[in-house]
């Protein structure tokens, strides 16, 4: 990803320095796996493309230090350890794989997946993470970067699964052999064991050498083409008024390396991003919709993403507060839907939550994990939604309209506005609507399917103009038939009309 800005009707531009690109790539909204990608999925039954080497500089072998098909996030990983046969002695390994940078300048970062294994207390346990020019030294003195570390010993614990987040992007060369590297040193007294399962180890590299003229109203763009060991499927362009973002919804695609944007803002400072997506690529939105940077929602999560160009045997989503993880929700199969809406939660107020998907091929294999830039939960003053016009109804014969009630909070609000969706907390229906300060409203216009279950959401308005109350109804089912089925069930009963 790259970006560019310049103010409208001006002949000047500013390029912006690689730091701010930076921030940019792995901060904004547009978070996907870049086509120079180089990755290892499951450690998908061999280290082929892998160089696998140990006793590096220690005077013992690894004891493991190989693929093992028993153990992975989720099927299969590299395994490295060492059991210790005698007082402190050492051992340490290395699994790398090459790659060369394009002819532009462009920002790199680095991502695994991990889980420590331990028997009695070590010495010590350190694993590095290294982008190194391979160019500088013969193996394995290279040098470059150390973008992770870790340094542990004792009784370490051991809690499964972890993730090392996309590492601080670096600043490789152009036109050069680069290495990715994984480092593991141990040292461990008789009787001790300490050592590792690596998977997923990824490196993603951005697009390079945005630049940008005006064209009469449009602003053109270009930009290196990318290539690598991927396929490129197309790339995304985003755009902002403000330096970082958010930037929301791609505002186009290209299938080149360049886009012209035929209707920016005027008479303002603009900035672009571009991300390149290969086939086995996507790109994870938090929300229903366009990404989302904040929720009001208590205990529901949503999520949305593009479908792969190649064949897929289904989705599997997660949530976690850290990217990748599965804290909140499990990895759950999710069909062939580019979309996932999770309730029954408990979120906590402020905390960053992770949405991921990762695409299963033909023969059952994880081809990758991605992952959204993240939502924070902010929980606000309840209101209490009810679906109709009185008591909380399931059913509504009514096909052109939704109906709701609510509790005042005990907030100052000026004034409440309802959406309508087909998820908890959804506004595919109806979008927000400003209805006053009633506590009623009727949502009319609509197209409700029947056997659909939709969902009526109610938010306050305080005089700042700010959220600041937050509600959602538990749905109702829209139902064609309008013929009174059993006039003692308060569920009919006050649903039904005199047409």
């Amino acid at each position: 990803m790259d970006n560019y800005r310049w103010p409208r009707n001006s002949t000047h531009f500013i390029r912006l320095l690689l730091v701010f690109i930076f921030l940019l790539f792995f901060g904004s909204s547009c978070q996907v796996s870049a086509l120079q990608q180089l990755i290892a999925p499951d450690q998908p039954g061999n280290t082929a493309n892998w160089l696998v080497d140990n006793q590096i500089a220690r005077a013992f072998a690894m004891t493991n230090w190989a693929y093992d098909a028993g153990t992975g996030n989720p099927a299969g990983s590299f395994y490295g350890r060492y059991v210790s046969g005698g007082g402190n002695r050492t051992s340490d390994g290395i699994v790398q794989q090459t790659f060369i940078t394009p002819s532009g300048q462009v920002n790199a970062s680095m991502y695994f997946d991990r889980f420590k294994v331990r028997v009695n207390s070590i010495d010590w346990f350190r694993l590095y993470g290294r982008i190194l020019d391979s160019t500088t030294a013969a193996y394995p003195n290279e040098t470059g970067f150390t973008v992770f570390t870790e340094d542990i010993s004792g009784n370490y614990a051991t809690p499964g699964w972890q993730n090392s987040g996309w590492t601080t992007p670096v600043l490789p060369e152009a036109n050069r052999s680069y290495i990715v590297r994984i480092y593991m040193d141990i040292r461990a007294d008789s009787g001790r064991t300490t050592g590792a399962y690596l998977d997923n180890i990824q490196c993603n590299i951005s697009p390079a050498n945005l630049s940008g003229s005006l064209n009469g109203a449009a602003n053109d763009l270009i930009w290196d083409a990318s290539a690598g060991v991927a396929t490129l499927d197309h790339y995304n362009i985003y755009r902002s008024t403000t330096s970082g973002g958010p930037y929301g919804a791609a505002i186009g695609t290209s299938g080149s390396n360049s886009f012209s944007d035929g209707t920016p803002p005027a008479a303002t400072v603009v900035y672009y991003v571009v991300s390149d997506v290969d086939t086995n690529s996507l790109e994870v939105r938090d929300g229903a919709g366009a990404d989302e940077d904040f929720s009001f929602s208590p205990d529901a999560i949503s999520i949305n993403w593009d479908s792969l160009s190649v064949p897929v045997l289904h989705y599997e989503v997660a949530v976690g507060i850290a990217p990748g993880g599965s804290t909140i929700v499990n990895w759950t199969d999710m069909g062939l839907s580019t979309s996932a809406n999770f309730t029954g939660l408990t979120l906590t107020d402020g905390t960053m939550y992770y949405c991921s998907v990762r695409p299963v091929d033909m023969g059952g294999s994880p081809i990758s994990t991605v992952f959204s830039d993240g939502f924070q939960t902010t929980i606000l003053t309840a209101i209490t939604v009810r679906d109709g016009l009185k008591p909380d109804i399931n059913f509504s014969f009514l096909e052109d309209r939704a109906e709701c009630n609510w509790d005042h909070p005990t907030s100052e609000l000026i004034c409440y506005e309802v959406a309508v969706g087909t998820t908890k907390y959804g506004t595919d229906v109806k979008s927000w609507t400003d209805v006053g300060h009633a506590r009623i409203a009727r949502i009319t216009g609509l197209s409700l399917a029947s056997g659909t279950r939709y969902f009526s959401t109610v938010r306050g308005i305080n005089a700042y103009g700010q959220v600041g109350a937050y509600g959602g109804s538990d749905g109702f089912v829209a139902m064609r038939d309008q013929v009174l089925v059993d006039t003692a069930s308060q569920t009919y009963f006050h649903n039904a009309r005199v047409m």
